[in-house]
């Protein structure tokens, strides 16, 4: 049996703004002796913040995707029985204000193709951004030259996902059968600006557009009520709304009164993700990074899966290697989820879901 992990990068600093990291501290993290002085600051805690972010610094800091895609595969079931193929989503950061690129998306996307080329378990998506010149000859060229399988959005870096810039990819993924993920989550990474162009543009539920800090200003991009007229327009275009919402908007949903006449600014994203789903047959989601920072959020997805129509858009994967911040180790929390759900609801969403999103 292959299961799919269908949400993990593998992409390093060198893909990065230099001013995303202070200078300062990336010199330091790349020090060996900072790291190992660092984990020793708090010698009695079992993965403490510390070491965690270092964890996290190390995988980031790897020379190549490939190392970085090594750590991952050791994740997760390699056997003669079992197989896992993980969808691997590249970054396009160049338009987030904080300075240049160091290695470009081009260098980027040509590491990847070489990485799926030497391994099977790779499944490499295209990073788009809106802002990009020439975005539906970059999408040809990696899907019909390279064989890329799917399109990557990030929105929170400054764009909305239904931007016009973004109806030529859309109408050219629908026609070769190329789903999307898109991140759909609060927080992030994010625009490091507000600039005029983001207040001049509407806001998804239809609120005046107000300036404020980029990182919560940028959320109005990310918001999942952005895609009912995507859905609308593309119907067999695939979507996939990553993070499920976020474990904010779960944990909004656990301690806000529920009520079905809540208005949609209100509603926890988690219910706009549930209600997009049921009323179209183009929109999934993943539990990536959510599903592994909470074990009480089991007992909602288990209750979730129950709705069939939830049951069969729902696609696991993990969000590595973001979730080496997270107190939950990421092979812990994967055996974990799998043990809970059991193995009939685990093979829907790491095998069966995720075939019919990828078109298999």
């Amino acid at each position: 049996m292959t299961l799919y992990n269908c949400h993990t990068h593998t992409f390093t600093i060198n893909h990065v703004p230099r001013r995303f990291i202070p200078p300062v501290l990336t010199a330091l993290i790349k020090l060996k002796g900072v790291r190992w002085f660092a984990r020793k600051l708090w010698p009695f805690t079992d993965r403490d913040l510390i070491e965690r972010y270092i964890n996290f610094f190390e995988v980031s800091l790897s020379a190549s995707q490939a190392e970085v895609f090594n750590r991952l595969q050791g994740y997760y079931p390699n056997s003669a029985t079992e197989q896992t193929k993980c969808i691997v989503l590249p970054m396009d950061m160049a338009f987030m204000k904080a300075g240049p690129v160091p290695v470009d998306l081009d260098k980027q996307h040509e590491e990847l193709s070489k990485l799926a080329q030497l391994n099977p378990a790779v499944i490499p998506f295209i990073g788009v951004d809106a802002r990009r010149n020439n975005l539906l000859k970059m999408v040809q060229k990696w899907h019909k030259q390279h064989g890329f399988k799917g399109i990557k959005l990030y929105p929170p870096m400054g764009y909305y996902p239904n931007d016009i810039r973004l109806e030529p990819v859309y109408e050219y993924a629908q026609a070769n059968n190329l789903p999307v993920m898109s991140h759909c989550s609060r927080g992030g990474v994010y625009s490091k600006k507000v600039t005029k162009a983001m207040l001049q543009e509407p806001h998804p539920l239809g609120k005046p557009v107000v300036k404020q800090k980029p990182k919560a200003f940028t959320d109005i991009y990310t918001h999942p009520a952005n895609y009912e007229l995507i859905a609308n327009k593309y119907p067999n275009l695939k979507i996939c709304l990553a993070h499920f919402g976020g474990d904010t908007e779960w944990d909004k949903y656990f301690e806000d009164a529920w009520s079905p006449d809540s208005s949609e600014e209100n509603k926890s994203w988690l219910a706009v993700i549930t209600d997009l789903i049921q009323a179209h047959d183009n929109i999934y989601t993943d539990i990536s990074s959510t599903l592994f920072k909470k074990d009480h959020y089991l007992d909602l997805l288990l209750v979730l899966l129950e709705n069939k129509k939830i049951r069969e858009r729902v696609l696991f994967g993990s969000d590595f290697y973001m979730m080496e911040r997270e107190k939950s180790e990421e092979r812990k929390m994967a055996i974990k989820i799998r043990s809970r759900l059991g193995e009939t609801l685990f093979k829907q969403i790491a095998v069966t879901n995720p075939k019919r999103y990828l078109g298999e």
